[in-house]
């Protein structure tokens, strides 16, 4: 009964047992609505950690660098190195290194991809373009490593992602050279 829905470009994969619901996120973005279930606990892993949730509803994304956590209501547990217990409006990252700061976490924009939007508060350069490239034909990519740190809002509709390219150019001053097969790079 639990639901798993999943953001362009991801990939699960799926180990259910009598004693626990185990999945797998290698790439993307997925919004988790778990049935209670106390005797088998749902746990997602992607890259290094796990997050765990009796019944719940969270998403876990796969940034650049690390992956996101979002508790959406409820209660979860995210584990990497060490762990830490999050409730509705609550987020974490991880990476190599362990869990980062909990942090609130707005309900307007987590996982708003599932209303047809990306939104984007104060994000690395890196970090939209890993989540445009999931919603456009070709690939993005970055010339230069500082530009990969520059940082950007906005509110753009998944169904015109080349208006984020648009919005790029004329904020942070990047200059997006199309090349063939639809592949883009930022300057």
């Amino acid at each position: 009964g639990s639901a798993a829905t999943l953001d362009g470009g991801t990939t699960i994969s799926l180990d259910y047992s009598s004693s626990a619901r185990r999945l797998a996120l290698t790439s993307g973005a997925a919004v988790f609505d778990v049935v209670p279930d106390a005797a088998r606990p749902f746990v997602v892993s992607a890259a290094n950690g796990n997050t765990t949730a009796t019944g719940t509803s969270f998403s876990v994304k796969h940034g650049e660098h690390d992956v996101s956590v979002e508790c959406l209501q409820g209660h979860i547990t995210v584990e990497c190195l060490t762990g830490s217990d999050l409730i509705g409006g609550e987020g974490i990252s991880y990476s190599q290194t362990g869990l980062g700061e909990k942090v609130a976490t707005d309900a307007e924009t987590a996982a708003a991809w599932r209303r047809g939007l990306l939104i984007f508060k104060d994000r690395s350069l890196a970090d939209v373009v890993s989540d445009l490239n999931r919603h456009r034909r070709g690939k993005v990519m970055i010339a230069s490593s500082n530009l990969r740190l520059r940082r950007m809002s906005g509110v753009f509709h998944l169904d015109r992602p080349e208006e984020i390219l648009a919005h790029l150019e004329e904020t942070l001053q990047v200059r997006p050279v199309s090349l063939i097969g639809g592949i883009v790079l930022l300057r």
